[in-house]
């Protein structure tokens, strides 16, 4: 995704910011998520900003806990 973005209006990614947390369910994210009120439900806030600390992106989502992996591959940086 960043790629085409800087490929097709050159703004670059410069840093991201995000967080994960749980929160129960209300009606209105329950019947959005199709599980119960006070189903546990994961969160996530990211927002992408470029070098200006101009936004590029910015996410607020929720998933269901029991329909969600969370996989992530972290690799030393060649210097």
């Amino acid at each position: 995704l960043y790629t085409l973005i800087e490929a097709r209006s050159h703004v670059t990614p410069e840093r991201s910011s995000e967080q994960l947390g749980a929160i129960a369910a209300d009606a209105r994210l329950a019947r959005v998520l199709g599980c119960k009120p006070g189903a546990p439900v994961l969160t996530r806030q990211r927002r992408v900003v470029d070098a200006g600390s101009r936004a590029i992106e910015w996410c607020d989502c929720s998933y269901r806990a029991d329909r969600f992996t969370y996989s992530i591959d972290i690799r030393k940086e060649q210097v």
